[in-house]
């Protein structure tokens, strides 16, 4: 979890929700099954978070660690740093894949949802699958607000990363480290900034889960 971006691509938990909320449409096995299968995903998706939330730490730190040592042989810390910076670019673009895949089939979810409702005869029953559609709608636009403002987040602080690892690949000394500490105090900043807006997207995915577990079960 493209962080973001891993949390820049947050395509991926939208589209999850959206298979959970079209599950919820129907009471045949088939929606079950869905309903499962999205929960599921909604906890894989939490769990891709934490994983790029603790990847974004351990990149401040190496990064801190570089900006702190004054003296001695830089090339272990900056190759932590550069690592770090290789492993949080990595997670975004395995992130970005899968929702690329997952964009796919969004399509197929929506229309198995819109087919469901349409098969409802009774007008009561039809009215509470529309109060329900728009509350799951609701849901939808408010992830995917907090999305976008992750996505917003990450994207200068990777840039920002790649810049001072570039930066110090050609000056890799205590007063080259010294002549980027701006960049870097920035980047710290962003990279803050960044898991804020991850733990405020954790936070409603689960609340989300939560919501609608409860209705499936009711």
């Amino acid at each position: 979890m493209s962080l973001p971006t891993f949390a820049a691509r947050m395509p991926l938990t939208l589209t999850l929700l959206l298979g959970l909320v079209a599950g919820c449409s129907s009471s045949d096995d088939k929606a079950i099954q869905r309903n499962e299968q999205a929960t599921t995903g909604l906890q894989q998706t939490r769990n891709e978070l934490d994983a790029a939330d603790a990847q974004v730490d351990a990149t401040l730190n190496s990064l801190r660690a570089l900006a702190s040592q004054d003296s001695g042989d830089l090339r272990p810390t900056y190759k932590k740093f550069s690592d770090d910076v290789d492993k949080l670019g990595t997670m975004a673009d395995d992130a970005r894949n899968r929702a690329t895949a997952m964009r796919e089939r969004s399509t197929e979810y929506i229309n198995k949802w819109r087919q469901e409702a349409e098969g409802i005869s009774d007008p009561q029953l039809r009215q509470a699958s529309e109060q329900r559609q728009a509350s799951a709608r609701a849901d939808f636009e408010k992830v995917a607000a907090l999305a976008q403002q992750t996505r917003a987040a990450y994207d200068p602080f990777m840039k920002d990363l790649r810049d001072i690892r570039t930066a110090l690949s050609n000056d890799l000394t205590p007063a080259g480290v010294r002549a980027v500490r701006p960049v870097i105090d920035r980047t710290i900043q962003e990279g803050q900034a960044v898991r804020g807006r991850i733990g405020a997207l954790n936070a409603e995915i689960d609340a989300l889960s939560r919501r609608w577990s409860s209705a499936m079960r009711g």
